[in-house]
């Protein structure tokens, strides 16, 4: 199937959010703060005006914080893993991080949940999906398999670097394990929270990460 991803967050201010096309259907996977929003909107704006869903790696405001306001905007569901659901839907700000920000978060109409394993979307798009906490309880990472496509969130970033462990909710063992739990994944892209995405070393980047955080994992 035809699979495209335009990054269009912009990072420099909140997260890398990417678009994606898959069979001339559109997915948003992350939002950015509450005051990028608007911003995020016009630049979906310019290749579609429908999304299919809206993907959330984790319960941090800089990867959800706009997630009401896109919803609202294209009328799609909005997806996360189920301890970041939780923490989204109660709005706590000890978890979700506006104090990090100066932002204020709405919480999502309605945030779906899943299992771990394949994750069947709207319009036709399969993930894989695995709980990888760490950064935060609720991390998730999505593999595209066919592509070898790799979400990290705030897991792993290119370069070999990984996400902080030191905020409320992060615990440094569990971000190892989470790690070492991509080694037997298929993966050679990797399109990560933050940063710029890279192609055909996506296994490199995660055995870079295991080697610096060497004598922990």
């Amino acid at each position: 199937m035809p699979f495209k991803v335009i990054q269009c967050g912009d990072d420099s201010i909140g997260c890398a959010s990417y678009l994606i096309n898959h069979s001339d259907n559109w997915y948003l996977i992350d939002t950015s703060l509450p005051s990028r929003g608007g911003e995020l909107i016009r630049r979906i704006e310019r290749h579609t005006q429908d999304l299919q869903c809206i993907l959330l790696t984790h319960e941090h405001i800089d990867h959800a914080g706009a997630a009401r306001a896109l919803q609202e905007r294209f009328n799609c569901p909005v997806f996360a893993h189920r301890v970041a659901r939780d923490t989204l839907a109660q709005g706590d700000d000890t978890y979700i991080g506006g104090w990090l920000f100066g932002e204020v978060f709405r919480p999502p109409q309605e945030i779906k949940t899943f299992q771990e394993g394949t994750l069947h979307l709207p319009g036709g798009l399969s993930l894989k999906t695995i709980h990888t906490p760490g950064h935060s309880p609720g991390s998730t990472v999505y593999i595209y398999e066919e592509e070898g496509a790799l979400f990290s969130g705030d897991l792993l970033f290119c370069g070999g670097w990984v996400g902080r462990w030191d905020l409320p909710g992060g615990d440094l063992r569990l971000l190892c394990s989470s790690l070492k739990s991509l080694i037997e994944e298929d993966f050679r892209s990797l399109y990560p929270g933050h940063g710029s995405w890279c192609s055909g070393e996506g296994k490199y980047h995660l055995m870079g990460a295991l080697g610096y955080l060497k004598g922990i994992c």
